[in-house]
């Protein structure tokens, strides 16, 4: 069953967590400048969604670095899927995400406050923030992959 494994007092009925990372690749020799990602490399994108036991749900990769992870989410196949009902999640099912991504009815997201949240707002964040911080494990795995 997806989402077991999940902290159930913090975020029952979560599926997965949603996370996007950049893949470094060399100077494109065509619209270079779509390929410049934030923090000053060449990149392609990978978005995946994945659970507790490292696997990969959906994985969704090649958006120019330049893109933001919303919109790599809102033109993924995925949230397409989801939002069209082709693509059929459990009742009440909740897909966990960093504050880049919008929220939606299956896809929760930490407030934004710039320093202005109530106690309740930053005790969510926290919790949201710790039940979703494990993904960070695939992408480093998936960052040290090699194509042969």
């Amino acid at each position: 069953m997806l989402g077991i494994n999940f902290r159930p007092n913090a975020f029952p009925f979560v599926v997965g967590c949603l996370d996007g990372t950049h893949f470094k690749i060399n100077t494109p020799k065509k619209d270079a400048i779509c390929y410049y990602d934030r923090k000053g490399n060449y990149s392609i994108i990978m978005q995946c969604i994945c659970d507790t036991t490292f696997r990969f749900l959906d994985v969704f990769i090649g958006y120019t670095g330049s893109c933001h992870d919303a919109n790599v989410w809102k033109n993924s196949p995925i949230n397409k899927g989801i939002t069209s009902g082709e693509v059929q999640l459990a009742k009440d099912a909740i897909i966990l995400a960093d504050s880049a991504y919008p929220l939606s009815k299956y896809l929760i997201a930490p407030y934004r406050g710039n320093g202005h949240l109530l106690r309740e707002e930053k005790q969510f964040n926290y919790y949201l923030s710790s039940t979703r911080v494990f993904i960070e494990q695939p992408f480093g795995k998936a960052q040290n992959f090699k194509s042969y």
